[in-house]
Order: structure tokens, then C-alpha cells, then sequence
């Protein structure tokens, strides 16, 4: 018996309802541009006693096809109203489509205005383009066009180009572009602005002049005076090729650790750059101990904030080798006889000159000095020593030994009798 029941009351709802409710209100929201979505409200009121529970169907339509909605909804008979989604098409023209909402007998009408897609927007992926990266741009409508449409493009300032145009194709409701910029050597603001039926939208950007990207030194450590290929190079890299005029950098040095040394790096105030990545040759001075010096360059148009630095390590010379000529004597006088010992560095003496120790071993005394002076400028140092003759053995075997920061090399004299 209750399922029975059930149904009837059901049934007595429904039927009230359809007898006592009527449509109050239909909005839409609008004007709205063809291809996006609006929505809508439908609001019902009730002509008498109505029940507390249960839902009324209400029926909508549209009197073409350029906006289309759900075909009926759901009314909750205790809120009193719906809201619903509204989907529209893109158009040529300005287009007016009628909205009917009814229940039973009741019916209300409303109107909505769908336009044509306009410009929305030109939008780029940053505020500020340097030369030889493009800034990534886009052109952006209200809504998708029934058609490709085409956009012109234009900007203020010709250090920054853009294409005469670009096409936003149907289907969709935007399309990129890139802005190239031109070498400059200060700041330029510049307007993009886009143009489409009869209207415009910009987008302000600042086109930077080439800056300084980075600076490396190759190699990073050097004897100076060993060789060649030990001059380190200082390479210097721009955000972009530079003005025909060439980028002047402003360079600088500075001792950033040291046992007392001076800073052996002299630089030029600045050089002229007039190609993206140039390399200058750096020609320190010899140091008496290991040096450790900042290479420090920045543009000359943004008061040092792209400041870039990079270190050289300058070593001083070690012992190159020690040679004795002759190195095979035979038969020698009782008073011995004189040989030409030469001490040599890789590389150049400091400023005040580099003091070898010098020892003499083995089987037979070689007289010479103790210690030596290499001046500075040079790599080498030549003195005499006298050989005695061998007494002991047939053969004798002496050592001449020089020492000089930690290091050490032998030359070897042999001695017949």
C-alpha cells in the first residue's frame, strides 16, 4: 500500500505544479561575441499553492541558430530558478537571436546581441626585447571568427619590427608573432599596436642595447714568459651583435689574493667591441709568488649592472732544468778545471729577480757559487764552476743542484781520470 501512496502524491505534485507555477523572468547575458559562451537565468513564480518539493521542466528555444541552448531544464520547485550555459557561433554581422523560455501555457522571451569578433589584445611574453632574440608576441580576439581574419601590425619605433601583418585563422582566437630588435646604444621605448576593424590595441615594451652577456679567460692560470701558448685570452661575449659603431666595454683588474705580489695585470680603461664574441690577449707580468687576479668588464650604458668578472691565477716561474757544459771530463788537471753551468725557469724572473740555491755533491768537489740571481725580465742565469779531478775511482760521478720555490733540478758531471 505505502509505494501506492508514494505515487499518488507524487503525481498530485506534479500536476499542481504544472497548473499553479509561470514563468517570471528570462535574462541572458549579453552582448556577447559569436563563438564564446554567456549564460542565462530562467525565474518562475507560482500562481497559487504550490508544494514544497519537486521540480517544474522548463522548456527554451531560440529563433535561429547562431545561439544555442539546453532544450529544457529543471526548475527546483523551493529555489525558483535555473541558471544555464549559452554557447554562440561566430558571426559576420551583428546578429539578434530571441531566447523562449515556457512552462505550461506560460512563456517570456529575451534577447541577445551576438558581434562579430573584435581585437582583444596585443600581449608579448616580457616588457623589455634585446637585439637578436626575439620577444615572443601574440595577437588575441574576443571570440573565434567564422573566417581567418587578418591583423595589421605596426610599432612606433623602427629599432623594433614587427610583421605587416598576422593572420588568426578560425578555430581558434589568437596567433603569435615575433618583435626583432635593431642594435641600439641606449634604451628606446616602443609601442607594438595592432589594428583590426577599425580597432587598435598596443602593447609597450623597452628595446635594450647590447649588453654584456659574459667573459671567460682561456687559459685560466699562467707562467708568464713560459711559452706561447700559456698567454691567456680574454674572451668577451654580447647579449647581441653590437652598433656598426661597435660597444665600448670598460675593463678593470684587481688582486684578489696574493703573498704580497702587486697586481701584475695592466688592461686598457676599455675596448671597442664590433663583433658579438671578441678576444683580447692578456700579458701579465712575472710574479714572485702565486697571484690570484680579478679580470673584471661591463657595458658602458648600464653604470656597471651587467658587470661581469672572471679570475686569472699568475705563477711564478718554476726551475726550468740545470745543464753543465761540458758534462763529461777526462784527465784534469790538478787544479781542476772550469765548466758553464746554466740554471734556467719556465718562464720569466719577477721584478726582484729570482735567487736560486745552488749545491754541489758526489765524488769529486765542483767549486762554485751557493746561490745565483736570475734578473728580472730574463729566464736564465749562467756562472762558472770549477771541476776537480778524480781521485778515488776511476770514474767519478758529481751533482750540481739548484733549488728554487720548493723545486729542484740535478745536472750530472762525469769525471774520468
Amino acid at each position: 500500500m505505502t509505494p501506492v501512496l508514494l505515487s499518488l502524491v507524487l503525481f498530485a505534485t506534479t500536476d499542481q505544479a504544472r497548473n499553479t507555477v509561470t514563468i517570471k523572468s528570462l535574462t541572458i547575458a549579453g552582448p556577447v561575441a559569436g563563438g564564446n559562451l554567456t549564460h542565462g537565468r530562467v525565474e518562475i513564480e507560482s500562481l497559487g499553492p504550490v508544494p514544497q518539493m519537486g521540480t517544474v521542466s522548463v522548456s527554451l528555444s531560440t529563433d535561429n541558430g547562431i545561439a544555442v541552448c539546453p532544450p529544457a531544464m529543471p526548475v527546483d520547485l523551493r529555489t525558483k530558478f535555473v541558471d544555464f550555459n549559452v554557447g554562440t557561433f561566430p558571426v559576420n554581422a551583428p546578429t539578434d537571436v530571441t531566447f523562449t523560455a515556457k512552462v505550461g501555457t506560460s512563456s517570456k522571451t529575451a534577447k541577445l546581441q551576438v558581434n562579430p569578433v573584435k581585437l582583444a589584445a596585443i600581449t608579448c611574453a616580457g616588457n623589455t626585447v634585446v637585439p637578436a632574440t626575439p620577444l615572443k608576441c601574440t595577437a588575441s580576439l574576443d571570440g573565434g571568427p567564422p573566417q581567418a581574419i587578418t591583423v595589421a601590425l605596426s610599432t612606433t619605433l623602427s629599432v623594433l619590427s614587427v610583421p605587416a601583418t598576422v593572420t588568426i585563422n578560425k578555430g581558434t582566437d589568437k596567433s603569435p608573432f615575433d618583435a626583432k630588435a635593431e642594435p641600439i646604444a641606449q634604451s628606446a621605448p616602443v609601442q607594438i599596436t595592432g589594428t583590426y576593424a577599425g580597432v587598435s590595441k598596443s602593447f609597450a615594451v623597452t628595446v635594450l642595447p647590447v649588453a654584456l652577456d659574459a667573459i671567460s679567460i682561456a687559459p685560466d692560470s699562467t707562467v708568464p714568459g713560459s711559452s706561447p701558448q700559456g698567454i691567456p685570452m680574454l674572451s668577451i661575449t654580447l647579449t647581441a651583435p653590437p652598433p656598426a659603431a661597435g660597444l665600448k666595454v670598460k675593463l678593470s683588474s684587481q688582486v684578489t689574493a696574493s703573498h704580497g705580489d702587486s697586481n701584475p695585470v695592466t688592461l686598457p680603461a676599455s675596448v671597442t667591441l664590433t663583433h658579438q664574441t671578441q678576444k683580447f690577449s692578456i700579458e701579465p707580468r712575472p710574479v714572485a709568488s702565486e697571484t690570484w687576479v680579478a679580470i673584471n668588464a661591463s657595458s658602458d650604458f648600464f653604470n656597471d649592472i651587467d658587470k661581469k668578472s672572471a679570475t686569472l691565477k699568475v705563477t711564478p716561474a718554476p726551475l726550468h732544468n740545470v745543464q753543465a757544459i761540458p758534462n763529461n771530463l777526462a784527465h784534469l788537471p790538478l787544479g781542476g778545471r772550469a765548466i758553464q753551468v746554466f740554471v734556467a725557469l719556465n718562464g720569466t724572473a719577477p721584478d726582484a729577480g729570482a735567487s736560486v740555491d745552488i749545491q754541489y755533491t758526489g765524488d769529486t768537489p765542483i767549486a762554485g757559487p751557493n746561490r745565483v740571481e736570475i734578473v728580472k725580465g730574463t729566464n736564465y742565469k749562467q756562472f762558472s764552476a770549477t771541476v776537480s779531478p778524480c781521485s778515488i775511482k776511476p770514474t767519478c760521478t758529481s751533482f750540481i743542484t739548484a733549488r728554487y720555490l720548493g723545486g729542484q733540478k740535478h745536472a750530472t758531471v762525469t769525471i774520468d781520470q
